[in-house]
């Protein structure tokens, strides 16, 4: 496996991913760790396909290790095949059921579908480890997706208290806030999150787009030209203040929808926009 190393280190992933299969393929009873490495860094680089094939491969070979039924499950899960990946984590917790690994991925599953089986996989989770924000936001979003707000959101801020840089947890946050209250209390959930994130472009964003929705347009109109000077110019800040000024000032609207599109000419959002404006 020396050359695929070599291809790897150098930066040639596909090389590598080629000589690995390539070697495997002659010499397929290597020990189970390096099939589990090699799935594993296929599902690192989104190739489900080539990661259930791998994996099935493996388990021919090993079949109680839990780490290649997990990785299996993980990459039917990601090939929107959750019954069989269900199925597959369910043979990893057989094989170890003190093993949380393949619980949380079953309970990813379960959120996936929203389904609130995964109310109770992340109870049982969140009793061994209390304390990470992870747990607690898996847990808040299957109550969301069952309809009980009030202990979603209570996970949500737990979530965020504890990993006060977990960006995916402000954001269901907001959102929820959004749904169920409404623009200011939202607005003051997206100032926290700004405070503990202030290079996170994402929460800058829902700041200023709150703001928008809000009714507070020149409020927004100050913020992101406040923006575009102190973080200089960026495609995300022009697009949003050309939605900002749309209603109000079109040729300066179609200015800042031009400046995203030069910025980022692949983002479909970007180029819709451009669009629309000029018609």
């Amino acid at each position: 496996f020396a050359p695929a190393e070599a291809a790897f280190k150098a930066g040639n992933r596909d090389e590598g991913i080629r000589l690995t299969a390539e070697q495997l393929t002659l010499d397929p009873n290597v020990p189970a760790r390096v099939y589990q490495n090699f799935t594993a860094l296929l599902i690192r680089h989104k190739l489900y396909d080539q990661a259930e094939q791998w994996a099935k491969l493996a388990l021919d070979r090993y079949p109680r290790d839990l780490e290649l039924w997990n990785i299996l499950g993980v990459a039917l899960r990601r090939l929107d095949r959750h019954a069989e990946g269900l199925k597959a984590l369910d043979r990893a917790i057989k094989i170890n059921p003190k093993n949380l690994t393949p619980q949380i991925n079953r309970g990813n599953i379960f959120n996936d579908l929203k389904n609130p089986a995964a109310i109770e996989v992340f109870t049982k989770i969140i009793r061994q480890q209390p304390t990470n924000g992870e747990h607690q936001r898996s847990l808040g979003r299957a109550y969301w997706f069952a309809g009980d707000l009030e202990k979603a959101e209570m996970r949500f801020n737990l979530a965020v208290k504890l990993k006060p840089d977990y960006v995916d947890a402000w954001l269901d946050l907001s959102s929820l806030s959004a749904e169920t209250k409404g623009p200011v209390e939202t607005l003051q959930i997206l100032e926290r999150a700004v405070r503990a994130l202030p290079n996170e472009h994402r929460m800058r964003e829902s700041l200023g787009v709150m703001l928008r929705r809000a009714g507070r347009n020149k409020d927004a109109e100050t913020y992101f030209a406040d923006l575009l000077t102190e973080l200089g110019e960026h495609a995300w800040i022009h697009y949003q203040f050309g939605l900002t000024l749309a209603d109000f000032d079109r040729d300066e609207a179609n200015r800042h929808f031009e400046k995203a599109h030069e910025l980022a000419p692949d983002n479909a959002d970007f180029q819709l926009a451009l669009a629309e404006s000029y018609s």
